[in-house]
């Protein structure tokens, strides 16, 4: 009996010892840009895998979408305080940084932006010189559009252009010649649908700009760069099983949320995958040259007034190989 007592109080020791050791694990949230999905499936699987976990971090998932007021502006909600971290585009990004946010790229998912416009085969429209004449469903003041006509050396004068919206009608009926949406949605949809589509996809004439950027504030970089760290290798690693298992990855998406359609997920992630793995040494990583072009959009359209210091905007420290 004294033995069995005298190894209890060594176990509750020894149990005792370990819980002091062990910090309490990091609160940490992210905000996404927009509704659950996909696009999102790195973050997702990590969490589902224990890669958060294992770096001692407790994550809570934010979808964006709208808010009470609107469209959720992810960087607002990182500022705020009311998320640690969030994926926004790196245009908005430039944007908020020339206003004075401090905020800090760490990471880019998407090497190459998923934006295209895409027409019936039968029309013929292969390259932006075919636009020239043409009616275009597009957003308004659309940074990509301007950076695919100047390609051929036309600018918006020389097409029409008609309200964009989620029904894709229009385009079938042949009310528009073109559509604009993202390679991993709209056009993976239609071509699982039957329909033979051209697609331009604005990446390949000269729109280098990203659009899922891991991000959170300088502060927090500064303060705190062992969370940082450990908060971008655990959603890298959720990357990496995410290419490697895209099965699994929209499991995991349909387990975040059951109302979406399966088929539709697996025809964006499989479509996701050579946008994210495009050949860079290490996920993640970001280009000079994609920044300072971005940069320069900004700048031809108006929507920047002076070059930034690009260094205090992004970093690579956090992904590099």
């Amino acid at each position: 009996m004294k033995r069995f007592i005298w190894l209890l109080t060594g176990l509750l020791a020894l149990f005792l010892l370990v819980s002091c050791t062990q910090p309490e694990p990091d609160q940490v949230t992210i905000q996404l840009k927009w509704l659950h999905s996909a696009q999102f499936a790195g973050v997702y699987i990590a969490q589902e895998q224990g890669f958060y976990a294992e770096e001692n971090i407790e994550l809570t998932i934010k979808p964006g979408g709208f808010g009470e007021d609107g469209v959720i502006n992810v960087v607002d909600e990182v500022m705020s305080g009311q998320a640690e971290f969030g994926i926004w585009s790196g245009d908005s990004l430039l944007r908020a940084s020339s206003e004075g946010q401090p905020v800090k790229a760490i990471s880019a998912i998407f090497q190459i932006n998923p934006t295209a416009y895409f027409s019936l085969a039968e029309n013929n429209i292969e390259t932006p010189a075919d636009l020239a004449g043409k009616r275009i469903a597009s957003a308004n003041g659309n940074l990509f559009l301007h950076s695919v006509l100047h390609s051929s050396g036309l600018t918006i004068d020389n097409i029409e252009i008609f309200p964009l919206e989620s029904d894709m009608t229009p385009l079938l009926n042949g009310e528009v010649d073109v559509w604009s949406g993202y390679l991993t949605e709209q056009v993976a949809r239609l071509e699982a649908e039957g329909y033979e589509l051209n697609v331009i996809l604005a990446y390949d004439y000269g729109a280098f700009i990203y659009s899922d950027i891991l991000f959170t504030t300088d502060n927090l970089v500064q303060e705190n760069p062992d969370l940082v760290e450990r908060f971008v290798r655990a959603t890298m690693r959720g990357w990496e099983y995410a290419l490697a298992n895209p099965d699994e990855a929209v499991a995991a998406t349909l387990k975040i949320d059951p109302s979406l359609d399966e088929a539709s997920l697996e025809r964006e992630m499989r479509a996701s995958i050579p946008l994210i793995d495009a050949g860079q040494s290490a996920l993640g990583l970001m280009d000079d040259t994609i920044w300072e072009t971005t940069q320069s959009i900004l700048i031809e359209n108006e929507l920047l007034e002076a070059p930034l210091d690009l260094t205090t905007l992004y970093t690579n420290e956090f992904v590099a190989p």
